[in-house]
């Protein structure tokens, strides 16, 4: 995370932590996009490892690892 900021632009905000910073329907919006992408993979593969190339700050496979068990 710390060295995030020597990639991106200063005002490029997804490697933030979301999890965190979101309240109220943003929170649930943000929440409901991460099940419904985490759901697209856990509908076609029963589980296992997960490489996501560009993945930001990881909040997908932070999800998939948190929320379904994955590696």
């Amino acid at each position: 995370a710390d060295e995030m900021g020597q990639h991106y632009p200063s005002r490029y905000e997804s490697y933030g932590d979301h999890r965190t910073a979101a309240k109220g329907m943003l929170r649930r919006a943000y929440n409901y996009g991460m099940a419904k992408r985490c759901r697209y993979v856990t509908d076609h593969v029963a589980g296992g490892r997960l490489l996501d190339v560009g993945c930001a700050a990881g909040a997908f496979l932070a999800a998939m690892r948190e929320q379904r068990g994955w590696q």
